[in-house]
């Protein structure tokens, strides 16, 4: 298993469709709502949708239960907050899923590193009526938002989606 920090190749983005949303596909499990630990939110969502590509389109869900109890060695708080590569390195060292490349889609609440605080999970992007935006997983319950989803607005990074995605290979 190796793991790589180094960003994709420029033929990975090209011939993208305009719109995409992951759930029509069915590689989104459905909302689970926890505590403060929205890193575990993203980290399992990431995973699922590599898993569900790797293993013929088969869905599974993950548990974020084992993150939570389990990753504090590894830096992260449980219900009081973590990070996402912190979560990598538990399941890398201690799960058998063999993630290939991680590198710094999933923060939102400012555009620089030092204003992010909360992790979702991006599942698709499109446009409306001449705006871009990503289609958003929370974690806060599926009575935010659109039954726990929301356009979340691209112009100019704005959400700080961009700023340190994550994203998962197997």
């Amino acid at each position: 298993m190796a793991v790589s920090l180094s960003p994709t190749k420029k033929s990975d983005y090209e011939n993208l469709p305009d719109q995409f949303d992951w759930r029509i596909y069915g590689a989104v499990t459905r909302l689970k709502s926890v505590c403060g630990s929205c890193w575990s939110f993203g980290t399992v969502g990431a995973i699922e949708g590599a898993y569900f590509l790797k293993n013929g389109r088969n869905l599974v869900r993950l548990s974020q239960q084992a993150l939570i109890d389990c990753s504090w060695g590894f830096g992260n708080n449980g219900c009081d907050g973590g990070e996402d590569f912190r979560a990598y390195k538990w399941r890398l060292k201690h799960e058998d899923i063999p993630i290939r490349r991680i590198w710094s889609i999933y923060r939102t609440s400012g555009n620089k590193e030092s204003e992010l605080d909360h992790a979702v999970l991006a599942v698709g992007y499109g446009t409306l009526n001449g705006n871009d935006y990503w289609l958003i997983k929370n974690s806060w319950s599926n009575y935010w938002g659109n039954d726990g989803y929301v356009l979340m607005s691209a112009k100019n990074n704005n959400s700080g989606v961009m700023t340190t995605p994550t994203y998962v290979t197997m």
